[in-house]
């Protein structure tokens, strides 16, 4: 599952989901496009993510496994 999948699964748009979190559009949208890399945003864009979506910040940290790694 990506980053934007898990987004819209939660019934959210990005402009919602950024309202809602708190993080700037352009922010989401290079990290679902994959122009940003999870690994190298700030620990609170992780965090206002995880507790958006109520997941774990290893969680959205694992999306970006599945993205270089899909069949795993």
């Amino acid at each position: 599952m990506t980053l934007q999948e898990l987004i819209e699964n939660n019934n959210y748009t990005l402009y919602n989901f950024s309202k809602e979190s708190k993080i700037p559009k352009t922010t989401l949208l290079d990290l679902c496009s994959g122009k940003t890399s999870i690994y190298k945003s700030q620990a609170i864009t992780i965090k206002k993510i995880a507790d958006t979506l109520h997941v774990s910040m290893e969680y959205i940290m694992s999306l970006e496994n599945y993205l270089n790694n899909p069949n795993t």
